[in-house]
């Protein structure tokens, strides 16, 4: 049976052109990437020179892929999977991350499916994913713009784009093509985490203002006294907070993001913001939404204005600044147990957080 291996080029929107691989064995035939580049026309030696440089390996890469073939050494992916659209390969990879490994965060996997058909609404063949492929799809994550006109966060990009290669590992390991640009391709720098966060004077000065949303105001001002996530405090219920002698007032309850169950201790501060109590069954704040809409954090902004605080402040800036109340106080905070806090004795813990804004 005929094999072959020929060095072809592809003309792509730029000054260069790109160097790949036309094999054919088996009677299969596929496409090898070289992620090599020619100058299309030249101007200097330099240019002149690299081109040379990257046809001998070419050449090279060329001479030992024809050897391993003909001497069995190297097999074909199989054709039909190299055939199949990357889009129905990642919709299959959501779909067994959401049932059989069971990940919170799944509509993140949705959002990037719904970028990879804006990027390439036609099918997107594994034989045809090479190296300027996923560049591609990263210049697009790095350029794209939400329906208000935001640039993606940072670790938004991190996050959609570690998932692309997640797909294209497995992928890989499922034999659906052997030469998987992941390897080399340049992953987005994690962002600098968001530090910010409000000292006592600064969350006074906010209790004094008016807020257009009062379970937004309620909710914000029990995360700086309590260290507790949205989520946490947007499923917490009356029945969840208890008191004892030995420890005073406690949360008991599950953590939306780690599923670890926690004793939380909570100061008198925390408790009055909440106002009366209400039946066990009953949110502790009644109307807060899900999550968090832009408009909410808009009117948390315009909030922070008002109180004449020059900081980017996000809801989460409230566990910082609770956080920095209790390391103020000369407690120390395990990081693998950060929110838990099952190590720290809960009487001095909540002495860091007022007892009155």
């Amino acid at each position: 049976m005929k094999t072959s291996v020929t060095i072809r080029k592809r003309k792509y929107n730029t000054d260069k052109v790109s160097l790949y691989l036309d094999i054919y064995h088996n009677g299969k035939r596929r496409q090898k990437t070289l992620n090599l580049y020619l100058f299309e026309n030249p101007i200097d030696k330099f240019q002149r020179q690299e081109n040379n440089n990257n046809i001998e390996i070419a050449q090279t890469v060329r001479a030992q892929y024809l050897f391993e073939l003909q001497t069995g050494k190297r097999k074909m992916i199989n054709s039909n999977k190299s055939k199949t659209d990357f889009k129905e390969f990642f919709k299959s990879f959501v779909e067994y991350k959401r049932d059989e490994e069971k990940v919170k965060n799944i509509q993140n996997y949705y959002s990037v499916l719904k970028l990879l058909n804006l990027y390439q609404p036609n099918a997107i063949k594994f034989e045809y994913l090479d190296y300027e492929w996923l560049n591609g799809f990263r210049n697009f994550l790095n350029n794209h713009t939400k329906k208000n006109g935001d640039p993606l966060k940072q670790n938004t990009k991190v996050n959609y784009f570690d998932k692309v290669i997640a797909a294209l590992n497995k992928a890989e390991k499922h034999k659906y093509f052997s030469d998987n640009p992941t390897q080399i391709i340049e992953r987005f720098d994690e962002p600098d985490p968001d530090r910010n966060f409000l000292t006592i004077e600064e969350i006074r000065r906010l209790n004094d203002k008016h807020c257009a949303l009062n379970w937004l105001k309620t909710a914000f001002l029990f995360g700086c006294l309590s260290g507790l996530r949205y989520s946490d405090i947007q499923s917490l219920t009356w029945g969840q907070i208890e008191y004892s002698e030995k420890i005073g007032n406690f949360i008991n309850y599950k953590q939306q993001k780690t599923d670890n169950r926690e004793n939380h201790p909570l100061s008198e501060g925390a408790i009055k913001i909440l106002g009366t109590r209400s039946k066990p069954e009953k949110k502790v704040i009644p109307p807060i939404p899900e999550k968090l809409t832009v408009t909410d954090n808009q009117i948390l902004r315009k909030w922070i204005a008002k109180a004449k605080i020059n900081k980017y402040i996000t809801f989460h800036c409230s566990r910082h600044s609770y956080a920095v109340m209790v390391l103020s106080n000369g407690e120390f905070i395990p990081s693998r147990n950060y929110w838990g806090i099952g190590a720290l004795k809960p009487p001095r813990f909540t002495e860091a957080i007022p007892e009155n804004l």
